[in-house]
């Protein structure tokens, strides 16, 4: 049961920033139970972002709450999926012969950049649309 609570923090402390239960030392097969909470560390992120949209609402235009939603979504992650997407688009655009060392490297390339950027454009987009489309009757 110990393990099972540690696999727990590990995966908050691997997925956010929440200050929240750190776990600095790794256990073998503690990953094994990280894994199995992703699912919940996702829904909880998206219970606080779902939960901060109902409460600004009344309050602020859709386009803003979008963007608040936006920069709350990268501050709670860190930007965690949005370097490794950016890595993983700069991989894509080399000879096969050399994507794992592109991806390696901890400078992002130009089309990481311009891919990223479209990501960070598209992003509060696309939270506005599904603001709208839930609460703007």
């Amino acid at each position: 049961m110990k393990n099972i609570f540690k696999g727990f923090a590990l995966a908050l402390s691997m997925l956010t920033t929440l200050p929240f239960f750190r776990v600095h030392e790794f256990y073998k097969g503690i990953n094994g139970y990280s894994v199995m909470f992703y699912p919940l560390v996702g829904f909880l992120l998206g219970v606080i972002l779902y939960l901060v949209s109902l409460v600004l609402t009344p309050y602020m235009p859709s386009f803003h709450i979008g963007i608040i939603l936006f920069a709350l979504w990268a501050l709670l992650t860190g930007g965690l999926h949005l370097d490794g997407y950016c890595d993983t688009i700069d991989g894509l655009f080399v000879d096969k012969s050399r994507s794992l060392e592109v991806m390696r490297d901890p400078h992002n390339g130009g089309m990481g950049m311009i891919f990223g950027g479209v990501f960070l454009y598209s992003k509060p987009l696309l939270s506005l649309h599904l603001i709208c489309s839930i609460f703007c009757l």
